[in-house]
């Protein structure tokens, strides 16, 4: 969650200093873009190495809105990852702060999870 909440910010910084008159990065954007996507969802994607979170678990606690834009970032991930047409979702000026939002209450649920599996262990 850290690297997709770092990633938006970065871009954020970069629409700031295209507004002061500054040039627009256009590639440095579009690689955070697919940051975004992919590094949001690294957590709920199995891999061979890692664990991942179950579907059960997957979703945001909060609004419907962070339920619809967690499913987006699964799209955006499935198309920007594989393939660069105009259905990719690229248009992060859009999105930036809910997918911040999100990132940041997903950060905040998986380590209160953590407490409370240290907790459980009898480690904290």
């Amino acid at each position: 969650m850290e690297q997709a909440i770092e990633a938006a910010r970065a871009i954020e910084r970069d629409a700031q200093r295209e507004s002061a008159g500054g040039e627009p990065n256009v590639q440095f954007v579009r690689a955070l873009e697919t940051a975004i996507a992919v590094c949001y969802w690294r957590p709920f994607t199995p891999s061979s190495s890692t664990g991942f979170l179950s579907a059960v678990r997957d979703g945001p606690p909060l609004s419907s809105g962070f339920n619809q834009l967690h499913h987006q970032l699964k799209t955006m991930r499935d198309r920007a990852y594989a393939h660069t047409d105009k259905r990719s979702g690229r248009d992060a000026g859009e999105w930036l702060q809910p997918v911040i939002a999100l990132a940041l209450a997903q950060r905040d649920r998986f380590r209160a999870e953590a407490v409370d599996v240290l907790r459980q262990l009898g480690t904290s």
